[in-house]
């Protein structure tokens, strides 16, 4: 359903889903090892069976997560920072023109009243260990580096600003979800933040807001027995409380290349589609 992501299950065993419609930035945070990865490869493999949603990833981290989604992926790059500024490029400047479309009168202008379709799908670009992209002390004293850095930064928050009316949705992972990690401008327009295990208080703060120190039972500090992995505190309401735990699918390798291999004919580049013009009906 590319309207919704299945997260997991709370502690009451209830099934939460976090609903896409205008939703243009998560933000994913906590250790190595404590299921960030397997939460997006959860959410890739409910998404990549419709030909309504096409994916960018861009892989800091350069692990392999994302190899075998090579092929069903429009965009893809690793770790070097020109390849990052080229990759992130892509989307951003499908977003200008869809965006540019709108003002010209062709279509709705919130198109989330459509909902994605193949000839105009919903864009997901996931950026993994996106701190690599971001953090400018890295690259201090490199020209080229500093520019590229600056572009990232820059179209990153582009997408998260501007992207809810034309589809487009920037899932961030990193261990700190600190400003230099995810710069504000970018990490506060996310409406939806996940923390699995953080060391300290600063660090869940960064990932969940300033609200989750009136919570301190959901913080995601006490996430770190190894019991844990796989736990997350996602900023969802759960009654009265803006926080709820959740134990995310735990995905096998296996499971995700099968899955990958199995719809990489969905795949299609949307910058060289010509979408119909939808006619919108009165119920």
């Amino acid at each position: 359903d590319p309207t919704r992501l299945d997260v997991g299950r709370d502690e009451f065993g209830t099934d939460r889903y976090a609903p896409i419609a205008g939703l243009t930035g998560v933000s994913v945070v906590g250790l190595p090892g404590y299921g960030k990865t397997s939460l997006v490869l959860s959410w890739l493999m409910q998404l990549a069976g419709s030909g309504a949603v096409q994916f960018v990833f861009v892989d800091l981290k350069s692990g392999g997560d994302y190899r075998d989604w090579q092929d069903r992926a429009w965009a893809s790059c690793g770790d070097e920072l020109d390849e990052v500024a080229a990759t992130l490029e892509k989307p951003h400047d499908l977003m200008r023109e869809r965006l540019r479309a709108v003002g010209t009168g062709t279509g709705p202008r919130n198109r989330w009243h459509v909902g994605p379709t193949e000839d105009y799908p919903l864009v997901v670009t996931v950026v993994d260990e996106c701190h690599g992209a971001f953090d400018l002390d890295a690259v201090r004293g490199d020209k080229q580096g500093e520019a590229h850095v600056r572009a990232c930064r820059y179209m990153c928050g582009q997408l998260v600003k501007k992207g809810r009316s034309v589809l487009f949705l920037t899932i961030f992972l990193t261990q700190k979800g600190t400003s230099d990690a995810i710069p504000t401008a970018i990490r506060d327009n996310c409406g939806l933040g996940l923390s699995f295990a953080v060391k300290t208080k600063d660090a869940a703060v960064a990932g969940l807001g300033e609200r989750i120190k009136e919570y301190p039972s959901y913080c995601p500090t006490g996430l770190r027995d190894r019991s844990m992995i796989g736990v997350t505190t996602a900023s969802m309401m759960t009654g009265a409380d803006p926080f709820v735990r959740i134990r995310v699918p735990f995905i096998s390798e296996d499971a995700a290349a099968d899955r990958a291999l199995a719809t990489a004919s969905m795949r299609s580049d949307p910058s060289g589609l010509v979408p119909a013009v939808p006619r919108l009906v009165a119920v």
